[in-house]
């Protein structure tokens, strides 16, 4: 049991449908208040299904990944961790998907429908070179790109970060998604559709004590989306969507080797069920901003609260003294 869970089944619901509540318990309340409590529960679902369409809306209809003979996906990272569970995600649900998984190691599965395209992409030669190869056999057909590929450095304080280091996680983790957006994305005057994935991270926003290199680029890439999401909006293109993907701790290797503290309150995300709404909004384009878990949901918020505020909060959450010194 965690805080995710608790306002899954019980908070919200509550909190969207107050009369229901009232009725299942079967308590008494006055005719007023009945009324009050059904405007509410018609409001709130109103805008929750409102904002639902307007982030799957467009003027032209968003196909399935279904519908296209030779659809090409490209996910960066697809050998490990939350890359990997993507790519299986994509291979289950789709036979008619081809999978370009770009890593600096191959995969191990073994479906003839993956290609592992080996990179280093803190190499820039290596990947404008890859670059210029998926450009000619694949730009046309590629659907779905999947920036998920990312690195950190030690844990360490500020007065030990070393410049190179720095260097390969802003390669790895903000210049190459950008990168592969710039090269591969189709144009804002082109008809072909393809949804483009930021895995981002919420210590981009929430950013502890002895992680700076890596809170700083995905701060970054942050950033970047979210500007150039707001581009294509306000410059009407309709065959571009994305989503910006803001996890907490993954069960991966990444962040592995010691106890996260608070976890009823910050629980670990399973990568399998991320995975699994991550191909979800792919399939319905959804626009936007996909957090997981449940308090990734307010991280700007947190972040805005008064300075006191903020040290209380992370005081307790242990955010700032939990990482080892490595």
């Amino acid at each position: 049991m965690n805080i995710d869970s608790l306002c899954h089944w019980v908070v919200l619901p509550i909190l969207r449908c107050p009369l229901l509540v009232t009725l299942v318990l079967r308590r008494s309340l006055s005719n007023s208040i009945n009324l009050y409590l059904a405007v509410y529960t018609v409001l709130v679902n109103a805008f929750i299904i409102f904002n639902s369409y307007i982030k799957r809306s467009g003027q032209i209809k968003w196909k399935s990944l279904r519908e296209f003979k030779n659809g090409i996906v490209l996910v960066t990272g697809g050998s490990k961790g939350l890359g990997q569970a993507i790519v299986l995600q994509l291979i289950q649900n789709y036979s008619n998907l081809t999978v370009l998984n770009v890593d600096i190691c191959p995969s191990s599965m073994r479906d003839p429908r993956v290609k592992d395209l080996i990179c280093d992409l803190s190499d820039e030669e290596e990947v404008i070179s890859l670059l210029d190869i998926l450009k000619r056999k694949y730009k046309d057909e590629i659907r779905l790109i999947v920036n998920n590929a990312g690195v950190r450095a030690n844990f360490t304080d500020f007065d030990h970060m070393k410049r190179d280091n720095l260097d390969k996680v802003f390669k790895i983790n903000t210049f190459a998604p950008l990168q592969f957006i710039q090269k591969l994305a189709p144009s804002k005057h082109s008809t072909r559709q393809c949804y483009i994935i930021n895995i981002a991270s919420i210590l981009g926003i929430l950013t502890p004590a002895k992680i700076a290199g890596y809170a700083a680029s995905k701060a970054a890439l942050i950033a970047f989306h979210q500007s150039y999401s707001f581009e294509l909006q306000d410059e009407g293109v309709e065959n571009i969507r994305t989503l910006l993907v803001t996890p907490g701790q993954l069960n991966t290797e990444m962040f592995s080797g010691f106890n996260p503290p608070r976890q009823f309150f910050a629980p670990i995300v399973n990568v399998n069920s991320l995975a699994t709404r991550i191909v979800r909004c792919c399939e319905l384009g959804e626009r936007g901003q996909l957090n997981m878990p449940f308090y990734c949901s307010f991280a700007h918020l947190l972040m805005c609260i008064p300075y006191s505020l903020q040290r209380i909060i992370r005081s307790f959450s242990c955010i700032d003294c939990c990482l080892p010194e490595e």
